[in-house]
């Protein structure tokens, strides 16, 4: 009974003693080997974690760079602007030209997010050149980069336009339109960033002059400039008598440009004036020979044309400028006509149509005159008028006319076939255009010789 109960014995302590060592090896090798596990998908995923989220810094990083000059000495500039909500750090700057130079500066300029525009001056970099181009990059810590918005920057031609619009611009006044550079922050100090396209260089300020010729004229006025903040400034000047004189001004106001940009000043409407007195306004005369002449040719007298001017002009204080003129040429008094027959464009009197005449504009109409002598009286003359039939004023539609020249007085005289006797005699010299009598020996020549003309008294 005892042998049998050993073995029983024996059997119970191999049992758990085999639990035992498969619990120490559980806890010994196969937890730990869980934990390890475990970190490291842990440490995994925290890697991921960490590099999608610089991933999306890196996608939520947003500069906008815009290249410009400093003023005074045409230094390059960046203007940058923060539109996300992350800070970024530029690192390095390039800059390269048209003749294929490359610069680089090595930097640390932090960007708050959301930030207003923050100027970064180029300080290694060369001062920018008239004739050539540039273009400009940076790069971020994120490995993020970007091109200035300026591809090509050039002084010669700016990217931008300011496009200012002037409205209900008075009559007879001149505006002034300035652009010029304006003060920007930089740190603890301000200075002028960006230039305006002149004649031949780009400058600080520029100006433009246009006088309104009509009432409550409108114009857009067009200013090629570099990104930067500027001052749009609009004066109005009238006429004192003796000098443009200042009288009005608008602005100045502020514009930063970063791009395409509109400014409009709407100044006060004013109520068109009509012309208060059209006989001085308004100016006629006409431009005409004081004598014609026709002569005899195959038994009939030859007939003349006469190119008459008629000049027409509107003096630069007019209020408003006139519309569908009708300009008329006309005989008002003659002397001896009977053998004449006068056409004046085909008839007793011509008008001509004039579209339009402005304020301080002058035209000369041209009218034509036809003298066809019928015999072989005497000469006679005609006294023209021309005058302002009709016209209506662009503004107030008013109606004026009744406006004559002074009267001008042409001279009509008919040259006069006659023969002479140039020489007696046998040894008469004759000449070739001359006839030759042999019986009588004589030489008879004809001539030309204008009678009278008559002339107005």
């Amino acid at each position: 009974m005892r042998l049998v109960g050993s073995r029983v014995d024996r059997r119970g302590v191999s049992t758990v003693l085999g639990a035992v060592i498969l619990v120490a090896i559980v806890f010994t090798v196969l937890i730990p080997l869980l934990f390890f596990i475990q970190n490291t998908s842990l440490l995994y995923f925290l890697q991921v974690s960490e590099r999608n989220r610089r991933e999306l810094e890196r996608i939520q990083e947003n500069l906008e760079v815009h290249a410009t000059v400093f003023t005074g000495n045409m230094k390059p500039y960046l203007l940058v602007v923060n539109r996300g909500v992350l800070a970024a750090n530029i690192t390095r700057i390039y800059m390269a030209d048209s003749n294929d130079q490359l610069f680089v500066q090595d930097t640390a300029y932090a960007v708050p997010p959301v930030s207003p525009i923050k100027p970064f001056p180029l300080s290694f970099f060369p001062n920018l050149e008239y004739y050539k181009s540039y273009v400009f990059q940076v790069a971020t810590d994120r490995g993020r980069s970007y091109s200035a918005a300026e591809k090509p920057l050039s002084l010669s031609n700016p990217p931008y336009t300011l496009q200012v619009m002037v409205m209900n611009m008075k009559y007879d006044h001149i505006y002034e339109i300035n652009v010029e550079t304006s003060e920007m922050t930089v740190g603890s100090s301000t200075i002028k960033l960006g230039c305006i396209a002149g004649v031949s260089s780009c400058d600080e300020s520029f100006s433009l002059n246009y006088y309104a010729s009509i009432w409550n004229e409108n114009q857009t006025f067009f200013f090629k400039l570099l990104p930067g903040n500027y001052s749009v400034t609009v004066r109005e000047l009238e006429w004192n008598g003796a000098t443009w004189e200042e009288v009005n001004e608008y602005g100045p106001r502020s514009i930063l440009i970063l791009d395409n940009a509109v400014m409009v000043f709407r100044l006060p409407y004013n109520t068109p004036l009509s012309i208060s007195n059209i006989e001085k306004a308004f100016t006629i005369s006409i431009d005409a020979p004081s004598s014609v002449f026709t002569k005899m040719e195959g038994g009939s007298y030859k007939t003349v044309t006469v190119n008459i001017g008629v000049n027409i002009g509107l003096i630069a204080a007019a209020n408003e400028s006139l519309r569908d003129l009708r300009i008329k040429l006309e005989v008002v008094d003659y002397e001896n006509l009977d053998g004449y027959n006068i056409y004046p464009c085909g008839g007793s009197e011509c008008e001509i149509e004039v579209e339009k005449l402005r304020p301080g504009d002058n035209k000369t109409l041209n009218f034509r005159l036809e003298l066809n002598p019928t015999d072989n009286l005497g000469g006679g003359y005609v006294v023209l008028r021309a005058s302002l039939v009709t016209a209506k004023g662009e503004m107030t539609g008013k109606t004026y006319g009744s406006v004559y020249s002074d009267d001008v007085a042409v001279s009509l005289c008919k040259f006069t076939e006659m023969y002479y006797i140039k020489c007696v005699g046998s040894d008469c010299d004759c000449p070739g255009d001359c006839t030759w009598y042999s019986v009588l020996k004589i030489c008879i020549c004809e001539t030309s010789v204008f009678p009278r003309c008559d002339i107005p008294d």
